[in-house]
């Protein structure tokens, strides 16, 4: 069992200078959400679970480490969308278009 999580961290400039470098916030957001699934992991009763946090677009990162891993199924939490997800006409098209193994969506509550 391999589980990901994918730091999506896209840096805003509002007047164009920025306070603190880019790389160091992306940095900072990888290692604490490393220590928040490592976390997880030990709540859920799986301490041996190989964990990865990587950066990047989150369905290129997904399925990259699919590939990589040699996974045969990959399992996404999927939320409802409520106010604005659905004023800006969010379409229901799959996540993935060519995954290499099966996608297994879980509706989070």
């Amino acid at each position: 069992m391999v589980i990901l999580h994918v730091v999506e961290f896209v840096p805003t400039e509002p007047m164009g200078e920025t306070l603190m470098p880019a790389i160091q916030i992306e940095q900072d957001l990888v290692q604490r959400a490393r220590a928040k699934l490592t976390g997880l992991c030990a709540r859920l009763g799986l301490p041996h679970a190989a964990t990865r946090v990587e950066a990047g677009n989150k369905k290129t990162e997904i399925l990259r480490v699919a590939k990589d891993e040699a996974v045969d199924l990959i399992i996404l939490g999927s939320r409802v969308r409520h106010g604005l997800g659905i004023l800006v006409n969010f379409t229901r098209t799959p996540y993935f278009t060519r995954p290499h193994c099966d996608v297994l969506a879980v509706r989070l509550t």
